[in-house]
């Protein structure tokens, strides 16, 4: 209720292969998912990324900022 007329997008995992790491596929990956996102009406996306990996530190070069902070707890 609160982004009823939000239209937002969200990864759930981002994975590049060994041997296409260090190249720009991720970059290309994340670009094609921000066109595609935004072609579909999407005003927000979204990345799950954990701390201190390659994609926490893209993401703040692309313009994100953080949103919101997870923490969990294994039981």
């Amino acid at each position: 209720p609160h982004y009823a007329d939000l239209v937002l997008a969200q990864n759930d995992l981002l994975y590049i292969k060994k041997e296409m790491r260090g190249s720009r596929a991720g970059l290309k990956l994340i670009k094609q998912t921000e066109t595609h996102a935004k072609s579909l009406g999407c005003k927000l996306m979204l990345w799950h990324a954990k701390e201190d990996t390659t994609l926490a530190h893209m993401l703040p070069r692309l313009k994100y900022g953080v949103q919101d902070i997870i923490y969990s707890k294994e039981l």
